[in-house]
């Protein structure tokens, strides 16, 4: 026999409004007010924007130096997107294991 499901268990189990991620906010912004939820989207933006320049800004000057050249023929030339790709493999392992180990590694360093 089916039963409600409403009548079994409060709407607050069955529909949350809050999910608890283990992070400090449990609120997600589709849950915020529109003006919230647009100046979110607005500030998200202008980051993304501003990050776009400064990587236009930080790629203008690395290939301006007179040492650009001769760099970008050892990384293209023979085996060297070889020594690229195995530098961003193992930069990339490196970064996910500090951050699966999480803040463990800062609270050792905290006085108790």
């Amino acid at each position: 026999m089916l039963r409600s499901a409403s009548s079994d268990y409060p709407t607050e189990i069955l529909f949350p409004t809050k999910i608890n991620t283990g992070y400090a906010n449990p609120f997600t912004v589709a849950a915020a007010a529109p003006a919230e939820r647009a100046a979110f989207i607005r500030q998200t933006y202008l980051h993304l924007g501003f990050a776009i320049l400064g990587f236009i800004a930080v790629e203008w000057f690395l290939l301006s130096q007179s040492w650009a050249p001769s760099l970008i023929q050892k990384m293209t030339g023979g085996m060297g997107w070889l020594v690229v790709l195995g530098a961003f493999m193992g930069v990339s392992f490196l970064a996910e294991r500090l951050a699966a180990s999480g803040p463990a590694c800062l609270s050792s360093a905290a006085p108790q």
